[in-house]
């Protein structure tokens, strides 16, 4: 959660809005896999998550292997992951401004 609110503060950051994040919501009708569903509100929207049941560790590993995470039904390794529930604006939209 913690890399997830730094994302956000990112946002603002670039934004000058959003980055707002809720608390998580555990949602068992999603369980999958020996994964826990989750919803977390950002910015107003609620995002899906699947969490592998597993040590962070095991997460952030920068291997092949590593377990991945689904957002709003699509796969990502962790760094893409936090990306993909608190998204930036693309560089070149910020450069135009």
């Amino acid at each position: 959660m913690q890399t997830v609110r730094e994302q956000a503060r990112l946002e603002q950051d670039d934004r000058g809005s959003g980055g707002e994040i809720g608390e998580p919501v555990r949602d068992l009708d999603v369980d999958l896999d020996g994964r826990f569903g989750w919803t977390l509100p950002v910015n107003g929207v609620e995002i899906s998550i699947l969490m592998p049941g597993v040590e962070l560790t095991r997460l952030h590993d920068l291997s092949a292997s590593a377990l991945c995470l689904q957002i709003n039904g699509n796969w990502w390794w962790w760094n893409d992951a936090v990306g993909a529930a608190v998204p930036l604006p693309a560089r070149q939209a910020w450069l135009r401004q």
